[in-house]
């Protein structure tokens, strides 16, 4: 199964307490949550931001089975999950609770998760593979150290994303 999740969508369901929006360490937050959490077994996601820190892939959050994209400004991360869906990608599963993400996958014959299922997924799946009965929110509980949140910038990307502040704040 292929997951494309609708990051800050995500985050802004509710479902993980602990992870807001308005933090400005939300995304890392996120991919270490999914970590924790990902059974080797439910294939590849992609987890798409809008715009962030960095544009494109980002290599630095990226790891084995989840792959981070941030949108390019201007496009936002819809832009990109849209384009996915309508690639006619096998396999594929949306999740957001985004009304229009669901109109187009469902339209394009493409499968869609709200958030709360997707955590169900996570959780029912993990607990299968371990074979214990522990508190999923438990297991999922991941406490990130300073240096985990630290965001390390080359100076072109710093340069690039002062660039795009700027310009958004003209």
């Amino acid at each position: 199964m292929k997951f494309i999740i609708d990051g800050h969508n995500l985050i802004g369901s509710g479902i993980f307490e602990d992870i807001r929006l308005d933090d400005e360490n939300d995304e890392v937050k996120l991919i270490r949550r999914l970590q924790a959490m990902k059974p080797t077994s439910t294939g590849e996601m992609t987890v798409v931001f809008d715009h962030g820190i960095v544009e494109g892939r980002s290599k630095g959050l990226s790891t084995h089975g989840i792959k981070v994209v941030f949108a390019r400004y201007p496009r936002e991360a819809d832009d990109i999950i849209v384009r996915r869906i309508r690639s006619g990608e096998s396999n594929l599963t949306v999740v957001s609770n985004d009304s229009v993400l669901h109109r187009e996958a469902k339209a394009a014959g493409v499968e869609v998760w709200s958030s709360d299922k997707f955590l169900s997924y996570l959780e029912r799946t993990k607990q299968k593979i371990s074979g214990t009965d522990e508190d999923p929110g438990e297991a999922a509980d991941v406490h990130l150290s300073q240096d985990e949140l630290d965001v390390h910038l080359s100076q072109d990307e710093l340069n690039e994303w002062m660039e795009l502040f700027l310009k958004k704040n003209n």
